[in-house]
């Protein structure tokens, strides 16, 4: 009886301290994704930006349609297919410049990421692919310490399988654990 009791203390005593492990890993990943966070939001205000000049048109200006070789073959028609052909000449041309104006904005996301990326702040891991935060490296990489075999993996008889525990990455995601490796 009492084998089985301290059985069970120290099954409840292993559970509590692998959800300490797992809080303190979480709390790491959370640094790591509030920074992922702020850039994104930062690239989704712009995106909102764009998606506002999707949505309103500009008629912050005044646009010269007759400058469109369209607008001399519009003369020769009557006067309402005129006026229809110039109104969606204008719709034509504010288009464009909400195009110009997305294409400027793309280019500008486009470089902030490249920013991100070159900053050289973050790293993948090459055994399991995580992205890291620079500094931060504990033992929470899994992955296979075998090479890869393309024979069939001894659990779900698929394609490939890894000598260290003759398992595939559908089966078994990693067999070791250990640091992150840039």
């Amino acid at each position: 009886m009492f084998s089985l009791v301290s059985e069970k203390i120290h099954q409840v005593s292993q559970k509590i301290y692998t959800f300490k492990k797992e809080e303190r890993l979480l709390r790491i990943d959370n640094d790591d994704w509030e920074y992922f966070i702020k850039q994104k939001t930062k690239i989704l205000q712009r995106l909102s930006s764009l998606i506002d000049l999707i949505k309103v048109k500009d008629h912050s200006f005044e646009m010269n349609i007759t400058t469109n070789p369209i607008y001399n073959k519009l003369q020769f028609l009557n006067p309402k297919k005129k006026q229809f052909g110039e109104d969606l000449l204008l719709i034509l041309q504010n288009d464009e410049t909400l195009i110009i104006k997305l294409k400027m904005l793309i280019l500008e996301i486009e470089d902030e990421t490249k920013e991100l990326k070159q900053s050289g702040s973050f790293w993948n891991c090459i055994r399991c692919n995580t992205i890291l935060k620079e500094g931060y490296n504990e033992e929470t990489c899994i992955f296979h310490s075998g090479q890869l075999k393309y024979f069939s993996c001894k659990t779900c008889g698929g394609d490939e399988y890894f000598t260290c525990c003759n398992q595939c990455r559908d089966c078994n995601q990693g067999c070791r654990k250990g640091l992150h490796k840039p």
